[in-house]
């Protein structure tokens, strides 16, 4: 009796498993607009090549949702004439990027160069109490509708201001695809309430200290920094720290080299530092109080360009 009541429990669960799951993968745009993004830009470099077989330049970007929303990878081929063919692998609400670098390797897809927005982020102190690293991962791999229940009350809620459930999953679904075609780049329309995607001149946030500067932090050379210096040596990949950018009255502009940054890396010829701390963009180049819209994505990528161009120049005349 107790054997067939713990076989029909564990039957009961692994049908409530699988009805979960089967939901989960038939319904991917449920999601909140951030994770459709990630998702679909990791899983496409599992699948497919980003670059094409007779690239000889290729450059990738990695960041967080700034990158994300600002560099424009057409764009910048554009401005290279056609001699770099780029990818944007910035992804909303992360700024890890260690692992998708090795993901290329391992697919074979191997950039020669990349901007880095943000450094490799720093360790923290190992719990001796906790016996499984990235416990965070397995569980997202083992349950990924750990979060079904919300992402879907959020949806409903959402799809009453996108005139229906079949209008917003449609949306969400466009996004997705825009943002292959787009090699990454995307633009955050769902934070944009402004005409032409545009914030006023007066515009203001609680959050803004333009008296303030933003201090790039850099984690000490821990295991991520050796393995980053180990994938560029390897595979003589070139590293860029690059700027990122805000809002003129968000932070204090700081137009000077960061000179403690250039400091770390006197020793190593793989990683250069380019440019400023940060760009400061005013206000109408931003369709939200955080991301750049389209005109200022273009002016973002104009600017990392002539950075970037300005720097193979100066190496060409020093040799």
């Amino acid at each position: 009796m107790f054997l067939r009541r713990l076989s029909f429990t564990i039957a009961l669960g692994i049908a409530f498993y699988i009805g979960l799951l089967t939901v989960h993968n038939m319904f991917p745009y449920i999601r909140a607009g951030s994770i459709i993004i990630g998702s679909e830009k990791q899983g496409f470099i599992n699948r497919e090549p980003i670059f094409p077989p007779n690239a000889k330049r290729r450059l990738v970007i990695f960041g967080d949702s700034l990158a994300l929303a600002g560099f424009i990878p057409a764009f910048f081929d554009e401005l290279s004439g056609g001699t770099i063919y780029s990818y944007n692998l910035a992804m909303p609400g992360s700024r890890k990027f260690i692992p998708l670098m090795e993901r290329l390797i391992d697919k074979g897809q191997i950039p020669t160069d990349i901007f880095i927005t943000y450094p490799w982020e720093e360790l923290s102190k190992k719990n001796p109490l906790v016996f499984i690293d990235n416990d965070r991962q397995i569980i997202d791999t083992l349950v990924p509708f750990r979060h079904l229940i919300r992402n879907l009350s959020i949806f409903l809620y959402r799809s009453q201001e996108k005139g229906g459930i079949r209008k917003l999953y449609d949306e969400n679904k466009q996004s997705a695809k825009e943002v292959l075609e787009n090699r990454g780049y995307y633009f955050v329309a769902g934070q944009s309430f402004y005409e032409n995607d545009q914030l006023p001149d007066d515009f203001s946030w609680t959050s803004d200290h333009s008296e303030k500067f933003v201090e790039l932090r850099v984690a000490p050379k821990n295991i991520l920094y050796k393995k980053l210096t180990q994938m560029l040596e390897t595979h003589s990949i070139n590293a860029y720290i690059v700027p990122v950018y805000y809002r003129e009255g968000a932070a204090k502009p700081n137009p000077e080299p960061n000179v403690e940054l250039i400091k770390a890396f006197d020793n190593n010829s793989n990683i250069q530092v380019l440019g400023s701390e940060y760009f400061s963009f005013p206000n109408r180049l931003f369709s939200d109080p955080h991301h750049l819209n389209r005109n200022g994505a273009k002016i973002y990528t104009t600017k990392l360009w002539e950075l970037y161009s300005k720097h193979l120049q100066n190496s060409i005349s020093t040799h």
